[in-house]
């Protein structure tokens, strides 16, 4: 075999030794990529109470009323772990405090009658509490808002409670742990939550006046912090004014 031929080989063996590299390399990037949701849905299973209910699920149920929708229920957080039945009986504690408040239009007085004609259902007041889920990877977070829903106005939000568990390890996450697992400070909240509502003040109706100090303060009881769907850390509050309180919210990247 002469020298040209044995370039001719070595070429070609060459260039079909790239062309497998570029498709296997193709192959590996594109096609045998390991399915993190899968790997942490696998992986969850094995810290999950009960493997055949969701990371949280919710039982006695009670309808107080079908026609405006209002329900008590109590959520269970389906992790393992000493403290998180210690989470489940703090939520069902919480959960059977409400109930009892329910005031019925018939036994309301005739002052507070005289700012509605008739209440669905006989409900002139309840103290409801509402839950949603949400996660993103493996940050799974339980949101609580408790409100005060009038048959004369528009309900009311009294505080908020957020749970956020990594569900991997079935582990709960504290505020400042979330916080940190997100690379941010509660200073940074404290900070982002400050310039917000000072924006907002030049926007209030001349007399109002919201007291920063005192929502700041409330950040570390009364409001919730957690990962929404995006990945976003969400800090929902209560705004402190001299007047009255309202609900506000912002996100912070």
């Amino acid at each position: 075999m002469n020298e040209e031929k044995k370039s001719k080989i070595f070429f070609s063996l060459f260039f079909i030794l790239i062309i497998g590299i570029v498709l296997a390399g193709t192959y590996f990037l594109y096609f045998d990529k390991p399915d993190t949701k899968e790997k942490i849905i696998n992986i969850s299973k094995k810290v999950k109470k009960n493997k055949n209910k969701d990371y949280i699920y919710y039982d006695n149920f009670e309808v107080i009323s079908e026609e405006l929708a209002l329900t008590y229920k109590e959520p269970v957080i389906n992790f393992k772990g000493s403290d998180i039945k210690e989470l489940n009986d703090k939520l069902k504690e919480a959960a059977a405090k409400v109930k009892g408040n329910v005031k019925k239009y018939s036994a309301a007085s005739e002052e507070e009658k005289a700012s509605v004609d008739i209440c669905p259902d006989d409900i002139f007041t309840a103290t409801m509490r509402e839950y949603d889920t949400y996660q993103y990877n493996h940050f799974l977070s339980l949101v609580v808002r408790e409100y005060t829903y009038r048959c004369d106005h528009t309900p009311t939000l009294n505080k908020y409670e957020a749970y956020v568990f990594d569900i991997t390890t079935g582990k709960y996450l504290n505020q400042s742990e979330v916080l940190k697992a997100n690379d941010l400070l509660f200073s940074k909240v404290q900070t982002e939550v400050r310039n917000h509502l000072s924006n907002v003040s030049l926007e209030l109706n001349e007399g109002e006046v919201i007291n920063i100090e005192k929502t700041i303060n409330g950040l570390n009881d009364e409001a919730a912090i957690y990962v929404d769907n995006d990945g976003v850390i969400n800090v929902e509050y209560i705004a402190k004014t001299d007047n009255s309180n309202y609900n506000d919210s912002i996100i912070i990247k």
